[in-house]
């Protein structure tokens, strides 16, 4: 690897370089999906990859064999859909309010976190037919309904079938 001389760089400051390796990336994948061959392994790549790239990482687990992707928002599910046509691909972050039409035009599973969220879905989806995925909040009071709440008991899960 060669050694940064001064004057290489417009200051002295040490300056980070990020390589980003999509073979070992790709190989990774296949590393889990080989350990966790019972189940379908989904890879997140929300934040452009976590800052990483989108349009160079998503295309590199795919060709390894990934199918199922999340991301957080619309938009970046939109995104990838323009990516990878034939994938299934998870918003993490809900429906918003009159969005519900987008997610059915391209193909997008929202994750739905609240009940208004699920009566959004409910209506927009021709009585529940097109799929969605269901946050439980886990303990971090973050997104999700509470298992303890009464909102969980609330939610009429024949709507999933």
């Amino acid at each position: 690897m060669p050694i940064a001389e001064p004057g290489d760089r417009p200051t002295d400051i040490a300056a980070a370089r990020l390589t980003i390796d999509l073979a070992a990336i790709a190989g990774n994948f296949r590393l889990i999906a080989k350990r966790a061959s019972s189940a379908e392994v989904g890879v997140a790549v929300k934040a452009d990859a976590y800052g990483l790239g989108m349009a160079q990482v998503a295309p590199a687990l795919h060709g390894a064999g990934a199918k199922v992707f999340f991301v957080a928002w619309l938009e970046e599910g939109i995104a990838l859909r323009h990516l990878l046509p034939d994938v299934e691909i998870l918003c993490l972050n809900g429906v918003a309010p009159g969005a519900a039409e987008a997610y059915a035009r391209y193909r997008l599973t929202p994750i739905l976190g609240s009940l208004d969220e699920i009566a959004e879905w409910h209506a927009a989806s021709h009585g529940g037919k097109a799929p969605a995925g269901l946050q439980i909040d886990s303990g971090m009071a973050r997104l999700g309904l509470r298992p303890t709440s009464y909102e969980l008991y609330e939610v009429d899960f024949r709507i999933a079938r």
